[in-house]
């Protein structure tokens, strides 16, 4: 009898282990979830923007006339709200996914999809934007949608840097070796202070008095889960943010080739 209830006890036991871990790795989903869903309220936000920015300047341009830059404008705002609906997809499968996807991007899509959800703040702000588009031949390994957000939030944090500060600027740069390629973000700003610069990509780690720290973390798990790294150089003359990833061939899609005619909208002075 006390054995059959030290096996029922242990058998108690065992299912209250099983049944702890079970909610225990429900919280850290949902807890992951949370962090993500934060993050992407934020990147759903920067697309948003810039909508509002081409919307106001599109009425400027209709009034004076300039049908062709108002239309691609149009075309932005269409573009942006792909983007978005892109953001909301991945939320929606976060749960399931493992790891990310890889597979043939040209360089020039991402930068491009990149500018026209930044360029926008940059022409208002009096901020000079160096950012040409990569010969069309250069590709990497990764998921397109999710590198852009990654060169997104390294542009924002960047005009973020140098707003304030004189004769601001900000560049886009390209190495290509027959391996590897490596897209660099720079800008002139103050600098990430040294005592910090390890903590930079920490989760919730942030020296803005708005945000979550969380971009740079996410950031940095999105370059990792293509194959890539992610790393920088700051010092006072400003920050450097370089992401490395797999070179691949161009992907034969002429699809592509359509929005080869301007990287971005037309933006007026308002």
């Amino acid at each position: 009898r006390q054995l059959l209830a030290e096996i029922e006890e242990r058998r108690r036991a065992e299912a209250e282990r099983e049944r702890l871990g079970r909610e225990l790795a429900q919280a850290g989903r949902l807890a992951a979830l949370g962090q993500f869903a934060a993050s992407m309220a934020h990147e759903i936000n920067q697309p948003l923007a810039a909508i509002r920015s081409y919307a106001d300047n599109t009425a400027i341009l209709v009034r004076r006339g300039r049908v062709e830059d108002a239309a691609e404008n149009v075309s932005a705002i269409g573009r942006l709200t792909e983007r978005i609906g892109t953001l909301t997809r991945q939320l929606k499968g976060f749960a399931r996914r493992a790891s990310g996807r890889r597979e043939p991007v040209r360089l020039a899509d991402i930068v491009r999809g990149s500018l026209e959800v930044v360029s926008w703040r940059a022409a208002q702000a009096g901020i000079a934007l160096d950012a040409p588009l990569p010969a069309p031949d250069l590709a990497v390994l990764g998921d397109g949608p999710r590198l852009e957000q990654v060169v997104v939030n390294l542009m924002q944090n960047a005009l973020d840097a140098v707003t304030g500060r004189p004769e601001p600027w900000i560049a886009l740069r390209v190495e290509a070796s027959e391996e590897r390629i490596a897209v660099e973000v720079a800008d002139n700003g103050p600098g990430i202070p040294e005592a910090v610069r390890a903590q930079v990509f920490d989760p919730f780690f942030t020296t803005k008095s708005e945000g979550l720290g969380l971009g740079l973390a996410i950031c940095r798990g999105i370059v990792e889960e293509c194959g890539g790294t992610l790393g920088l150089h700051s010092g006072a003359d400003g920050t450097t943010f370089r992401m490395e990833l797999t070179r691949a061939p161009a992907p034969a899609d002429a699809a592509q080739d359509k929005r080869n005619a301007k990287p971005v909208g037309s933006l007026e002075a308002i």
